[in-house]
């Protein structure tokens, strides 16, 4: 019992450090991704077409490659709905789920066998440490004829 007792407040502890470990990277991710986007949504309300036409040019793009590169953009929407639409593309997509579904049933499984053969070796630990037994037992001790304790 005691070894069971001692395997779940040091697993509740571990899921609780992990779950904070978590939290904190996660909210970290979240701010950096908040400042960079506004950052380039500030830099882009700020940008004109003519501006980044003059930084290609300044970098060494010829002016057909400029051009290339605002078609690109102007048929991007209905490039990324086509590449959407593609029945190859959603044949990938849907194996991709189905791979991931069953790598997470296989982790989730692992990971229930970790914990029930660390909570097993708890049980056992706890049972082989916990050295000899205490039992409570009747010594019977002789009387005399009075029903007194013979001494």
């Amino acid at each position: 019992m005691y070894g069971l007792l001692v395997w779940a407040a040091v697993f509740t502890m571990l899921l609780w450090l992990m779950a904070t470990g978590v939290k904190a990277g996660f909210n970290a991710m979240v701010g950096v991704a908040t400042g960079a986007g506004s950052v380039v949504e500030t830099t882009a309300n700020n940008t004109t077409q003519a501006d980044a036409e003059a930084a290609a040019r300044k970098f060494g793009f010829s002016q057909q490659q400029i051009d290339e590169v605002k078609n690109k953009a102007k048929n991007a929407p209905a490039d990324g709905k086509a590449a959407i639409e593609d029945p190859a593309n959603k044949a990938k997509a849907e194996e991709a789920a189905r791979e991931a579904g069953e790598v997470a049933t296989r982790v989730t499984w692992w990971s229930f066998f970790g914990t029930l053969l660390a909570m097993l070796a708890a049980a056992a630990g706890g049972f082989i440490g916990a050295g000899p037994s205490f039992r409570l037992f009747v010594v019977s001790t002789p009387r005399n004829s009075y029903g007194r304790t013979a001494v």
